[in-house]
Parts: C-alpha cells; structure tokens; sequence
C-alpha cells in the first residue's frame, strides 16, 4: 500500500525518476520495511542506470531529504529500510489508514515516461479513487491548482495543469484513465474529471517479499523441495498475526509510559522470531510432508512453534528485568560509587541521576516481558476457546455435517477427544513454563534470590492456571 505519507512525500519531494525508484521499493519491502531487492533489480525495473541510482540512494539517506532509506547492515551486506509509510507496514486500521493501492499501471513503460506532474495528478487521482472506492473520482479545480483562498497544489500552474491532463490522454494510459476539464454541475465551478477503465481498482501489483524470504530461508534451512503458494500464505498469515499482534500489545502496553526504542526492539524481536521458527519447520517438514497439501495443519502446527520460540525469550527478557532490579535496588552500592566520583559524603536522595540509566533499561525490559507475556496468554485462550467452541457444538449441534466437519477438521472420534486435546494444552503449557524456571534457577543470576529469580515465570504459569480453572471447567463436567 502508498500510505498517506509516502503520498504526501512522493506529491511534493521527488524527481521523475526517484518516483518510480520509490514505488519500486515499496513494491520489494519486507515486513520491517527493509528493501530486498538489490540495487541491479530496482534500476533496471526503474528504467534507469545503476550509477544514477546510487546517486538517488544517496539523496534518500541525506538528511535534508529527509532519510527516506536509512542503512541496515545485513549479513548480505547493506540494505535499506523505507522510511516513509514503515509503521503501516504491519497493523494495518481500516478505519482510519488511508492509502492508495499499488495500481498495475504504476510498473509500466508508459507510466515511467510520464513527465513528474503527470506522474503527480494520476496518483492523486489514484489515491481518491482508492479511498473512495470508486473509478470515477473528481477534484474541485483549485483542489489542484492555488488560489488566493485554497491551499491547492505547490507545483502546479494552469499551465501544468493542461499540459499534465493533455499528456496523460495522448499517452498509452489513455486505455485507463481519461482526464478532463469539466464544470461541476451543483457548485458551477471549473473541476477536473477521472474516468478509469472499469475493474481498474482490483488490477494492482502484490508484494510478494516475504514469500520469497520465506522459501529461500527453508532452502537455506535444510528444505530443498518446492513450497506452494497455499502452504505459504498459511505459514505467512501466523507470520502477520505475530507482527501486528506483538505491536497491538505494544500499543496498549505503551500507554502506561513512553519506553524509549521498545517498539523497535519488539519489531527485531518478532522477526527473529519468525525467522527462527522458519527454521525449525525446515527441520521436521520432511517427516511432515503432508502439511504441503494440508496448509491449515502446517499454520497450526507452525503456530504452536511460534508460541514456544516466543516463550522462551519471554523468560529471557523476565530474567534480565529481574537481574537489573536487582541491581537498581542496591541502593548501597549506588551510595558508595556516587560517593567515590563526587568525593562528598551524600544520603540516598543524592543517586537519582546515577540511577536513572540502570531505571530505564529495567522499564524497557519489564514492558518487553509483559507484551511477550500478554501475546502468550493469548495465545493458550484463543486455542483454549477453540476447543470448547467446537466441543460445545459437537454436544448440542443437531447439524450432522456441521459435526463431522469438526470431527475431520480436529481428528475428534467423540466429545472424549476434545477433553483429550484440552488437557493436552494444559500440560504442554505448562511444560514448557516449567522448562523456563529450571532453566533460570540453574543458569539464572546468581546474584538474585532464587525465588526472586524465577517471579517472572511463576507469575506467568499462575495467570494459565487461573485460566484454566475457571474457563475449562465446563467441558470436563459434560458426561
């Protein structure tokens, strides 16, 4: 999607050529905004020399154009983040985002030979067409071109106003929009008609970044069969789910204070993740291969290996909240370095400012820890609710295939299956919590009380517990 700053930026902040280069990044982001494609793909797709683009990547990471591209060191070397539009990557709000699709014409011959004001008024034109849904949009005349009381457009005149119209209706694009001059029929007033072509909105160009990343990730893996498209886009979809449901989290964790650089730490987080959870599905789908023609046990089964990989650096970053609590809550040795730099022999009230690093790092770590912590709950309640729903409507369904349908779907023979799989969940959760507390009470910081060293994880096993005590009691009463 063109989200409305990248819009804005492309109306009013680049060249005829940085345009395409930009639309053409966009169209190879992966899901942290990084352009995957290398710079050979993106000139030639551009219509342009690798020389000049280096020449445009070099401006996009200037500061007075604003840091479009901002560098990332890969292992591949190094990349670039889109800038413009990164947060609306993922958790995308169909109430309030406004965006413009990645029309198919955008990515042709005719469209890079267009002169930039031409380029500028179809994508405002294909901007409203996306928001308003509609193939016929209008703009009022001075919407485009400034008055003296409307705002309008910088860039344009009268004159570049005609001239743009009279080049895109010459142009090969005619076949998809026509442009003109008309008066609106309710104000009287001069307005500036597009018609496009019918079915125009749903011909637009899809990114498929992440597919690509996600067959040569199981190829680099140990996975050297083919991957179809169904079992990709499942296995993309949990992928998704974790982004914008890590970042939802985020968001209302973040409400109880600002915490500096936690939401990029979470967006590195979901995609190691991710990748790490990519990895281990390489490693048991040769004994699995049937989930290449059963995407939705392979989504399920992928899932399951996302909650684990999630849980274990929830404990991570649990522990590492309570070691730097530890420390914070030494006072003494605070008192004592504070003394020994000032040379002034202070109370406790003189180490805020000593302190305050040390503070920040364990807030950081705290929220990390309880939006891993949400995300993890929920995800035990969503599979835990899955269950009693089909369990109920197997018990009081008079639908025959409404509950064969469950019973194929779920590999249920009676209502004894479902309190099987229930209680199944129950003890692999708990396992794996389990697995967490030796863990850090063997390995942990042997600084911090034992007990104190594993709070983190305790807390999280009791909020399961309590869980399942009230909401599962149901379907283990039913006869």
């Amino acid at each position: 999607m063109i989200y409305e700053e990248t819009y804005q930026y492309l109306l009013h902040n680049v060249s005829s050529k940085e345009f395409d280069v930009c639309l053409y990044s966009l169209l190879h982001t992966d899901w942290d905004g990084i352009i995957q494609a290398p710079d050979s793909v993106i000139a030639a797709k551009a219509g342009t020399k690798k020389k000049y683009l280096r020449q445009i990547i070099h401006k996009f990471t200037s500061f007075k154009r604003g840091n479009i591209y901002i560098p990332v060191e890969t292992t591949e070397g190094t990349k670039y983040k889109f800038k413009r539009g990164l947060t609306r990557n993922l958790g995308f709000n169909s109430k309030t985002d406004r965006y413009c699709k990645k029309y198919s014409f955008f990515y042709e011959d005719s469209f890079q030979r267009l002169s930039i004001n031409s380029k500028r008024l179809l994508l405002m034109a294909s901007y409203r067409m996306s928001v308003q849904k509609a193939e016929s949009v209008m703009f009022d005349y001075h919407d485009i071109v400034p008055s003296k009381y409307t705002y309008g457009h910088p860039y344009f005149t009268k004159g570049r106003l005609y001239e743009a119209i009279s080049e895109l209706n010459n142009s090969e694009l005619s076949n998809i929009v026509k442009v003109h001059l008309v008066s609106n029929i309710y104000t009287r007033k001069l307005a500036v008609s597009f018609e496009f072509k019918q079915g125009t909105l749903d011909e637009y160009a899809s990114n498929y970044t992440e597919r690509q990343l996600l067959r040569k990730k199981m190829f680099e893996s140990g996975f050297h069969g083919y991957l179809n498209d169904s079992f990709c886009m499942e296995i993309e979809s949990v992928g998704k789910y974790l982004y914008n449901s890590l970042f939802s989290n985020e968001k209302i964790m973040a409400k109880q204070g600002v915490i500096s650089d936690a939401k990029d730490e979470i967006l590195s987080l979901a995609r190691f993740i991710y990748d790490t959870a990519i990895e281990q599905l390489a490693a048991v789908l040769p004994s699995n291969i049937h989930f290449l023609t059963e995407p939705k046990q392979a989504s399920a089964y992928f899932s399951t290996i996302i909650y684990n990989v999630l849980l274990d650096e929830m404990g991570k970053y649990g522990h590492q909240a309570e070691s730097i609590k530890s420390l914070l809550d030494n006072h003494y040795l605070h008192k004592t370095i504070v003394e020994k730099e000032t040379g002034i022999d202070i109370m406790h009230i003189g180490i805020e400012d000593h302190v305050k690093p040390i503070k920040q790092r364990f807030e950081k770590a705290q929220h990390i820890y309880l939006v891993l912590k949400n995300w993890s709950e929920n995800w035990v309640i969503s599979r835990t609710k899955s269950i009693m729903e089909d369990s109920e409507t197997l018990l009081s369904s008079s639908n025959e295939d409404k509950k064969q349908a469950i019973q194929q779907k779920r590999g249920w023979s009676d209502i004894e299956s479902a309190k099987n799989q229930l209680q199944l969940l129950k003890e692999q959760s708990y396992e794996q919590i389990n697995k967490l507390i030796n863990q850090c009470l063997t390995y942990g910081n042997k600084a911090i009380d034992m007990s104190e060293r594993v709070q983190s994880l305790t807390n999280a096993k009791d909020s399961l517990a309590s869980f399942f005590a009230i909401h599962t009691e149901k379907i283990f009463k039913t006869p």
